[in-house]
């Protein structure tokens, strides 16, 4: 009797031992059931105290399982020692219910767990819906619009064939210019001597620079007084200074408010009207 109690107590304190040293791991579903192709979260922990080491498993496969994924292996230090943790992501194709088989870390081993795999639920209220054949599609009906294309194409050139284009050109009809002498002439006679004189200069500076532009091909618009002094040099006009008197005096009153009297401005288009025309008889006479 007292061997059989001695035994017993030498049992209890080695299985006590062997739970000691036994390093604490669990495992864990976030789900009971899913569906066909859905995904479940499988948590594997681990606890070391002391110095105790863990070979940590590669979880690959289960029987009717499929494993997606496998996240690094976490750690926090916890009261009760280094906690260590690691997520599995796992899918199923196979309906039923089944076992995903304790996971062991060396010397310890997780608990079984059981995850229902289920088809979509039908509703019953829903019209039934038979698998349909393969319907056959009709083949395109073959297009001939090349056909057209080809009988436009003949229609153009018998046309061109019998009704050929006229190599006869028209004949440009030209229009006769206008003569810039007897523009210029008739505004310079509309001018009067009594006009606003700003108004009467500019208009008198106008008729002559553009009498310039289209029979001497001068152009004077964007130059200034001096300017065009140094191109009427070229003319060799009698009264070339008389006209540049003209002309500047045309800037006092333009920028300078200058107010010239009537005999100046009678004196100013008479000046304008004679070198115009005798710009008219060196251009007949040569």
């Amino acid at each position: 009797m007292k061997k059989l109690t001695l035994l017993i107590i030498h049992i209890t304190l080695f299985a006590g031992v062997a739970l000691s040293q036994a390093t604490p791991v669990s495992a864990s579903i976030d789900k009971q059931k899913i569906l066909i192709g859905e995904q479940a979260q499988l948590y594997l922990k681990a606890v070391l105290t002391g110095n105790h080491k863990l070979s940590w498993p590669v979880v690959d496969t289960f029987p009717h399982f499929e494993v997606l994924n496998r996240s690094k292996i976490d750690t926090q230090q916890t009261s009760q020692g280094l906690l260590l943790q690691q997520t599995v992501t796992i899918t199923s194709w196979d309906s039923g219910r089944w076992v995903i088989p304790p996971v062991n870390f060396g010397q310890s081993k997780t608990k079984a767990l059981f995850l229902s795999v289920e088809f979509s639920p039908m509703d019953p209220n829903q019209p039934y819906h038979d698998i349909k054949d393969i319907i056959d599609v009709p083949s395109p009906i073959e297009s001939n619009w090349y056909w057209y294309l080809l009988g436009i194409a003949v229609l153009i050139a018998l046309f061109m064939l019998f009704f050929p284009p006229s190599k006869e050109k028209k004949e440009k009809v030209v229009q006769p210019q206008e003569d810039p002498f007897k523009i210029s002439m008739e505004l310079i006679a509309k001018l009067r001597s009594s006009d606003e004189p700003k108004q009467l200069y500019t208009s008198l500076v106008d008729i002559f620079r553009n009498y310039l532009h289209q029979k001497k091909n001068i152009h004077s618009f964007s130059k200034t007084t001096e300017d065009l002094a140094g191109q009427l040099k070229q003319l060799q006009l009698n009264g070339s200074d008389q006209l540049v008197q003209v002309l500047q005096r045309s800037d006092m009153v333009k920028f300078a408010r200058y107010q010239p009297m009537i005999t100046e401005n009678e004196q100013a288009i008479e000046v304008i009207k004679k070198n115009i025309i005798s710009i008219e008889k060196t251009t007949h006479a040569v």
